[in-house]
């Protein structure tokens, strides 16, 4: 919800790449680096926004 929030955004929109980028750092932080999140896509799938910043 954070990173839907804006916290993922660049450049005032939200993308599956920024979002993994931010997820991949959060969860890294909020467990002492003892969970390493993992984001599976086929690369076939291009980046695209998932939610705008206000």
């Amino acid at each position: 919800m954070e990173g839907l929030s804006g916290k993922a955004a660049q450049k005032g929109k939200v993308t599956i790449a920024t979002m993994d980028f931010y997820i991949s750092e959060r969860v890294k932080e909020l467990t002492g680096g003892r969970q390493t999140p993992v984001v599976r896509k086929p690369d076939t799938v291009p980046d695209f926004p998932i939610a705008l910043e206000k």
